[in-house]
């Protein structure tokens, strides 16, 4: 698993010597970095054997899920045409095993001891624009296309 920080403040995660690949935005960055203590708690109950459906909008059509179904963290993009339920998986994303997640959180955090501005992102939806319905209705973080909204992270 290797996290890199680019120079136009974007974070990328990949598999070494693989091409599958997430591409972070600042504010997609913090949205994920956010969930970690719930996804540390839906892994728990999965281990426990109990039944898990997460899934949590990190922007722009980008989703983190962890499920009872894969032995994974799923950092995926998905199309949504007509209602959120309707979710189509697209080929672009990364599965993060189970057992390369504590490294991944290591490695985050090595990445924000390097680059302190990590730790000034926030989710899209802290910005002033998000104050007014038309400034969330032209976040493209938030909607998907410009007819389809998704509630703010």
């Amino acid at each position: 698993m290797v996290v890199n920080w680019k120079n136009d403040n974007n974070v990328h995660i990949r598999h070494e010597g693989m091409k599958s690949a997430v591409m972070f935005t600042p504010s997609r960055w913090s949205s994920f970095h956010q969930s970690f203590d719930k996804i540390d708690q839906q892994l728990y109950k999965r281990e426990r054997g109990e039944h898990v459906n997460y899934r949590k909008h990190i922007g722009a059509g980008w989703y983190v899920s962890v499920s009872t179904k894969f032995p994974c963290v799923d950092i995926r993009k998905f199309d949504i045409s007509g209602e959120e339920t309707d979710c189509k998986t697209i080929m672009d994303g990364i599965a993060i095993r189970l057992s390369e997640w504590t490294t991944l959180k290591q490695a985050v955090k090595r990445l924000h001891e390097d680059h302190p501005i990590a730790n000034t992102f926030t989710p899209c939806s802290n910005n002033p624009d998000h104050n007014t319905p038309e400034g969330i209705a032209s976040c493209m973080e938030c909607n998907i296309s410009p007819i389809m909204s998704i509630t703010p992270m």
